[in-house]
């Protein structure tokens, strides 16, 4: 029997759809690419704005067109969300209007309390649930699991802020933080699959505790693990990071100088609508005290859009965004979710009322030039390093998560190109024999001198200048 897998969303969702896809593998099953003809697809899916609904949506009319007869999960998020507004999340999605068009199409639906239950249920509907073998178990190698050279590990789940405009903790629930020795049993069996960098995850992992022990603690345990030499974080919340929590943080010498750090709104009554905890002036002292770790790559959200936010705010947010000097900023309009507080109509009343989409789209139009821009001025500052990367497809990623695309064989270079850094052309050796020459090996770590960006303004390019290991 054979299997495919579809995650939408965040890590915490990829982090999930692994370890469901263990419990398929543990049955029996053989996992297949998602656009081929599989027995069983499951669709992980996202909530956090109405688009995510849709996109949820149309995977699960994709693997409905792709095999008429497979059974199809639904698991995550938007079934969660669903089931809370009152019914069972089966119920709830075969009655929503939205979702009519997949009625027939979800054979087993599981929302994120239960979506460990999915492969049984899956079994279930096959009818053979008692002749499964079980011949494997959660700790058992997850190599064939990964497509890149890091792995995914969840410390924790659920939020306990409710922000006023976030579907989240209605979707995961409250704060639960795994226990120390979980989390480090499966970094060691991380390690000993061949994985030599880990991305600490969960929805806010800034408020992990087991005991005594928070975040910086866990992350010097697992720095101590034989064979990781890379860890790097999950987004932040800044009211969790006084400066004592970062002064901690910043010793870890394996800790990856990249924090994702969520903004939401450079407005500090925009701030205090959405519920957030801090002011704009506290999280730029955050962004100040994260740089000093060298070379430090910070990047955010923001959201544009929100209930009531004036010509004035917006002006205010977008001064306050091209202050801070982000490598990397996702921009996104407010979506409304009844679920939430911002959602009902009392704080719409209070508040000012939604704005126009039209609004929206300009706005978030405006700030995603000025991300445009600061992406651009972080990736030319990076020109002229010497970084570390780790193999992947063409290239590998820098401690402080710059994507780096590794010319190899290069015939042809015009020095005016190198000079400007921009829209750089050339004429690489075509054949695969001579690439795979060229080429070191996807997992290898190999030291980079970094001398442009690539054309579309999202990477940079970088020559080979030694390697370091084999991974």
């Amino acid at each position: 029997m054979t299997a495919a897998f579809y995650t939408l969303g965040c890590k915490v969702n990829a982090y999930e759809t692994q370890r469901i896809m263990r419990d398929f593998m543990a049955r029996g099953f053989e996992i297949v690419p998602f656009g081929e003809v599989a027995d069983v697809y499951v669709i992980n899916t996202c909530s956090v704005t109405s688009l995510s609904d849709a996109k949820s949506r149309k995977a699960v009319a994709a693997a409905r067109r792709m095999n008429p007869e497979a059974i199809i999960g639904v698991v995550g998020c938007y079934a969660e969300v669903l089931r809370k507004q009152g019914e069972s999340a089966e119920n709830a999605i075969k009655r929503n209007e939205k979702m009519r068009d997949i009625r027939a199409m979800a054979d087993v639906i599981c929302g994120t309390s239960d979506k460990d239950e999915v492969v049984n249920r899956v079994l279930e509907r096959m009818s053979f649930a008692e002749d499964a073998p079980f011949f494997a178990n959660r700790g058992e190698d997850i190599g064939g699991l990964h497509e890149r050279t890091r792995a995914v590990l969840k410390i924790q789940d659920g939020c306990d802020d409710f922000c006023t405009y976030c579907i989240i903790p209605h979707a995961r629930g409250r704060e639960k933080s795994r226990p120390m020795s979980e989390v480090l049993d499966e970094a060691k069996t991380m390690a000993d699959s061949g994985f030599s960098e880990l991305v600490l995850v969960g929805i806010h992992i800034s408020s992990y505790a087991d005991g005594e022990a928070r975040l910086p603690q866990l992350v010097g345990k697992i720095a101590e693990i034989k064979g990781i030499e890379r860890i790097r974080l999950g987004s932040l919340e800044p009211h969790d990071l006084n400066d004592g929590f970062i002064a901690q943080l910043l010793k870890q010498p394996k800790l990856c100088p990249h924090f994702h750090v969520s903004l939401q709104s450079g407005s500090d009554s925009v701030l205090r609508r959405m519920g957030r905890k801090y002011t704009f002036a506290e999280y730029r002292h955050i962004v100040e005290e994260l740089r000093k770790m060298p070379n430090s790559c910070i990047t955010t959200d923001v959201i544009v859009g929100f209930v009531g936010e004036t010509d004035a705010e917006f002006a205010e947010s977008l001064a306050n965004v091209r202050k801070c000097g982000f490598g990397k900023i996702h921009v996104f309009p407010y979506s409304a979710r009844k679920i939430t507080a911002a959602g009902k109509a009392d704080f719409l009343a209070k508040h000012g009322g939604e704005v126009r989409n039209e609004v929206k789209r300009a706005r978030a139009g405006i700030m995603r030039e000025v991300a445009a821009k600061t992406r651009a001025e972080f990736l030319a500052a990076q020109a002229g390093r010497t970084e570390e990367i780790i193999i992947e497809k063409d290239g590998g990623y820098t401690r402080n998560y710059t994507k780096v695309k590794l010319v190899t064989c290069i015939i042809k270079l015009a020095a005016s190109q190198i000079k400007d850094f921009t829209a750089i052309k050339m004429r690489t050796l075509k054949t695969r024999k001579n690439r795979a020459k060229c080429r070191p090996a996807k997992g290898e770590t190999v030291k980079v001198q970094i001398f442009g960006v690539t054309s579309d303004g999202d990477a940079c390019l970088g020559k080979l200048i030694e390697k370091k290991t084999a991974g």
